[in-house]
């Protein structure tokens, strides 16, 4: 994957954490679907097929905001993602997670 991402001109995505690992290179992504990063500014998302077209030739056409790109990934890395070790699990180690779920829109 890396390889692909670093040759693509921009990368057409639904849901798929490739997204993630393309804004990550910087690359334009085109957001067919209901994507966690989608929607945040840092995505050319499509509401409907006939968008697609549109959307990709100015993904192609556009520059990425790496800054913004940036905030994004340092959130969902340090603000989202559930820290642990799966093989050890601790007594009230989800809490975390129940929280921010219940934080959640």
């Amino acid at each position: 994957m890396p390889k692909l991402l670093q040759e693509a001109a921009a990368v057409v995505t639904i849901c798929s954490t490739v997204g993630i690992q393309a804004l990550s290179y910087y690359k334009p992504v085109v957001v067919l679907g209901q994507a966690i990063y989608g929607g945040r500014g840092v995505t050319f998302d499509v509401d409907s097929l006939d968008q697609l077209p549109g959307k990709l030739e100015q993904a192609v056409a556009g520059q990425v905001d790496h800054q913004q790109i940036d905030r994004l990934l340092y959130t969902y890395i340090f603000d989202y993602l559930y820290h642990s070790d799966w093989h050890y699990p601790e007594y009230g180690s989800v809490e975390p997670v129940v929280d921010l779920l219940a934080k959640a829109p």
